[in-house]
């Protein structure tokens, strides 16, 4: 509005200036005559000045460019000749007014030349100097037109023409001129306000564009830049001197092309541009500057055809949207592959919005049986009620819910133990928008944790009853190596005879008893061999048939190629035995005991996996009944030593200890199942191993030598003083010459003699220095020297790191004086 009125401002001051120097000049006409002027048609030329004057400016304005000034003069330049002639007719006298054609030709060109040549120097620019000019151009337009004009006008008097009464006199025509001049001051105090206020609103324009972030062209239907701000300038680094109005897109381009921030063809960059602009369409392209920057270009038609481009910086926001977007895929990679349950509720509804894969696999549900249900959609109604509880409590109060270790019914996958922590999410607002839940499950560890605890306690009382063995042992020694020797005091008395033979026999079932719990504590002696498994079995079912009886059905079934095992083949034959008479004592009115033999390879740490067997292939014997089966707390403690269910008289409740133990210094594990009514089941696990042909006796020991001569010097050496004193008795008794020692120190001392030693009969397990040691430093003073070892404690000497060279004979305690005697002979021999 404000180019508006400022342009029908400077048409309306322009042409009223026109106006009134024509009629000025002609007030100072003379032509001899008395003159008047037409009202009407003085009125017309007024306004003839004013129209073609507007419409001359606006052409000028409308289009940029000097063609377009050039037209817009020449129409200013026939306003003047319509003007001064209309006014012309105007002109009342008694007489006939005559026309030369030639100089009314030249009069109205001068008017359009000087026209066309103001306007042309007025939009050039808006300096003083050119306006100036512009205005004499004007002038000099509307000055020669009138001249000229005015000599080609003759008046021939005709006295029978007379001046009409209405006519306007000089005098009135002056006071026109005068209101008319008043008017073009006023208009042209008018125009300067508008003018000043249209470069106020130019210049606040160029200010807003040049600081707004993005880069803006503005091109008219001619591809010509009409308008751009210095944002785009800067943002491509190109030239001022090539960036201005007038310039056409294809310099532009070509520009861009130059200073390398244009990759595409500038003719078919255009065509694609100049397409849909035709259409109508908005484009949009990424383009890159030339400091690396990535620019956002989009280019919008407008209705006469041209077409404005924003050009906006999105390297930051790109880079912004890149790293929301890496750290929300990592985020959600990270929630996905968390190895405990998360999960998101909508606070209005508590319906699950988001979980994670764990979720799935502990709930046993997929994803799409989650989302957009309620806890009440999929859990069982109690487990239901306790997570809807736990809900309204984090709402009420909306403190962070912490839950320790619990048990709750999953969806699919029975009764789990779990721990979790919920907590509230507000929006902006403040109010309760999501309910975000961690859940653990924490079931394997609880069996692990129990499972561990269970292997310290059998691990607790395996040291206690070894310890106790062992102590046991030392003293058996005494009584029987004692006992062996009343034996042949005895043996001319009958009566005392027996008494001894009493005592002796509660003495070996004393060492019975030791051996057994040796067994359960894990040091037990053994002779393990690589055994067929199968083949194990088989002989084993043969001997079971005698001890189950004829209400008892056996089923062995074994698995082809099932391979070796290496184990004592007598504590294995044990071991089934055992566990097959606890399961027929199961079934007093018979049922069926199954034997069944199969392969077994472990991998990482699965759930199924007893922590205590590493990764590898195993052999697996079941054993199964189906008698009256075990509740929890009596299969807590099964393993346990002298633990029994049984009635008094019917088992030491050492049986299932003995298995345990063999099972597990075979390298092997064992594990229990139990339902009251359905019955038990028990496996045990042993590492595979190649076949291999059967071993030699460990000991090394010959039976098959007959007894050396009896004049050998053994050097014994023990910390008992009764068992050293037993010892020597024995081997005295047997022939044998002796020295003895209380400690590995003596022993050595002794060795440092001239005496000749022939065997070093020592206990393994000493204070201060153990017998292996002592073997060891012997053999470097004596080299050659032969050696026998003895241990109340058999098995505790790998644990305690004691390293037995297989070539040295090892007798256990309580011994015999036979089986000292066979020893001794065929380490002798």
């Amino acid at each position: 509005r404000v180019q508006l009125a400022w342009l029908a401002t400077a048409g309306i001051t322009t042409g009223c200036g026109i106006w009134a120097t024509h009629f000025i000049a002609m007030l100072a006409y003379e032509p001899g005559i008395p003159v008047a002027y037409n009202v009407g048609l003085t009125a017309l030329s007024l306004l003839a000045a004013a129209a073609v004057t507007s419409i001359g400016f606006a052409v000028s304005l409308a289009m940029p460019g000097l063609w377009a000034a050039l037209v817009g003069g020449v129409v200013v330049g026939a306003g003047v000749g319509a003007m001064h002639y209309t006014g012309m007719w105007a002109l009342e006298v008694p007489g006939r007014v005559a026309w030369d054609l030639p100089l009314v030709m030249s009069s109205v060109g001068l008017g359009m030349v000087f026209g066309a040549a103001a306007l042309a120097s007025a939009v050039r620019s808006d300096e003083i100097r050119t306006t100036l000019v512009a205005a004499l151009l004007l002038t000099l337009a509307i000055v020669s037109h009138h001249f000229t004009a005015m000599g080609a006008v003759e008046i021939l008097p005709d006295p029978t023409r007379v001046i009409d009464a209405f006519s306007l006199s000089p005098t009135a025509l002056a006071l026109a001129i005068a209101n008319a001049a008043v008017a073009v001051l006023g208009m042209s105090l008018a125009g300067a306000f508008a003018d000043r206020r249209l470069r106020q609103k130019d210049a606040q324009l160029t200010t807003a564009l040049n600081n707004m972030a993005q880069g803006l062209l503005m091109f008219d239907p001619q591809k010509r830049l009409i308008l751009y701000n210095s944002r785009y300038v800067d943002m491509y680094g190109l030239s001022p001197h090539v960036v201005k109005p007038g310039c056409t897109i294809e310099d532009l381009l070509r520009h861009h092309k130059e200073v390398g921030t244009l990759s595409e063809d500038v003719e078919q960059y255009c065509a694609t541009l100049d397409a849909a602009i035709a259409e109508g369409k908005t484009t949009s392209t990424m383009e890159s500057s030339a400091n690396g920057r990535t620019i956002h270009t989009v280019s919008r038609p407008m209705a006469d055809g041209g077409w404005v481009t924003t050009h906006e910086d999105v390297t930051d926001r790109i880079s912004a949207q890149r790293e929301r977007d890496r750290n929300r895929d990592l985020l959600n990679l990270i929630v996905e592959n968390v190895p405990v349950t998360i999960f998101v509720k909508k606070a209005s509804d508590r319906r699950f919005i988001l979980v994670n894969r764990a979720c799935e696999n502990e709930w046993g549900l997929s994803r799409s049986e989650i989302l957009g249900r309620t806890a009440s959609d999929i859990f069982p109604q109690g487990a239901a009620d306790e997570i809807n509880a736990g809900d309204e409590r984090l709402l009420k109060y909306s403190a962070p819910l912490y839950l320790d270790e619990h048990a709750i019914e999953m969806p699919r996958k029975g009764v789990r133990f779990i721990t979790s922590k919920r907590f509230v999410v507000r929006s902006t607002d403040y109010a309760n928008q999501y309910l975000v839940g961690v859940v653990e499950d924490v079931t394997e560890r609880k069996l692990s944790e129990e499972r561990l605890r269970q292997a310290q306690k059998m691990e607790t009382i395996g040291n206690l009853t070894g310890g106790l063995a062992h102590d046991f042992n030392n003293l058996l020694t005494v009584i029987i190596g004692n006992l062996d020797s009343l034996q042949e005091l005895t043996k001319d008395k009958p009566d005392q005879k027996r008494l001894v033979e009493l005592v002796l026999e509660a003495s070996l079932r004393g060492a019975e008893l030791t051996r057994q719990l040796l067994a359960f504590s894990r040091r037990q002696p053994l002779q393990p061999k690589i055994t067929d498994l199968d083949d194990l079995i088989g002989k084993t079912a043969r001997l079971l048939t005698q001890v189950l009886g004829e209400n008892i059905r056996l089923n062995v079934q074994l698995e082809p190629n099932v391979g070796s095992i290496l184990v004592d083949e007598a504590q294995m034959e044990s071991a089934l035995i055992n566990m097959a008479v606890n399961a027929r004592d199961a079934m007093p009115d018979g049922g069926t005991l199954t034997i069944r033999t199969g392969k077994l390879r472990l991998n990482g740490n699965g759930a199924d996996r007893p922590p205590e067997l590493l990764p590898g292939e195993y052999a697996v014997v079941e054993i199964s009944d189906d008698g009256c089966g075990m509740p929890a707390d009596v299969l807590a403690r099964i393993y346990e030593p002298f633990f029994t269910t049984k009635p008094a008289g019917k088992g030491t409740g050492l049986g299932l200890s003995m298995v345990y133990g063999f099972v597990r210094q075979s390298g092997g594990y064992v594990s229990a199942d139990s339902e009251v009514g359905k019955g038990t089941i028990f496996k045990l696990y042993f590492p595979c191993r190649e076949a291999a042909a059967a071993q030699g006796s460990v000991d090394g020991v010959r039976h098959d030598l007959a007894p050396a001569a009896r004049t050998e010097l053994i050097l014994t050496v023990d910390d008992s003083p009764t068992v050293l004193a037993t010892a020597v008795l024995q081997l005295e008794a047997l022939g044998y010459q002796t020295l003895t020692a209380r400690n590995a120190e003596t022993a050595l001392e002794m060795l440092d003699r001239d005496t000749k030693v022939d065997v070093l009969f020592t206990d393994i397990v000493m204070p201060t220095m153990n017998g292996r040691e002592l073997a060891k430093l012997a053999r470097m003073k004596r080299p050659g020297l032969k050696v026998v070892y003895v241990s109340g404690f058999p098995g505790i000497e790998s644990t305690a790191g004691i390293d037995i060279d297989l070539d040295a004979p090892l007798i256990t305690k309580p011994y015999r004086k036979s089986d000292l005697e066979r020893v001794l002979n065929a380490t002798l021999a």
